[in-house]
């Protein structure tokens, strides 16, 4: 977050969702994975987010957030299940409360 807040010069706000669905035996059907979605990068390169994420994290896939497209209810499509987790942040939140 620092980075890409440091490339938009300003503080952002993001909504983090963890995933992962069992197979029933007790084993991972899909593996534990996160859905992200940031807030206020409207001039932020979708190939630029998604090399930051790699050099930090690992594997990604970064796309452009469209109206009405479904981002929201798919990135939190498991959330509140028993093998999800979610939760909102950024500094761009913390100084508005």
């Amino acid at each position: 977050m620092d980075a890409i807040e440091w490339l938009q010069r300003r503080p952002l706000g993001w909504i983090r969702a963890d995933e992962r669905r069992f197979s029933g035996l007790g084993f991972p059907e899909i593996p534990w994975h996160h859905h992200g979605l940031l807030v206020d990068t409207d001039h932020l390169c979708s190939r630029t987010a998604e090399s930051i994420w790699r050099s930090f994290v690992g594997d990604a896939r970064v796309q452009r957030f469209e109206r009405n497209g479904g981002a929201i209810p798919y990135s939190l499509k498991l959330a509140f299940s028993s093998s999800g987790d979610w939760s909102i942040g950024g500094k761009v939140l913390k100084k508005k409360f």
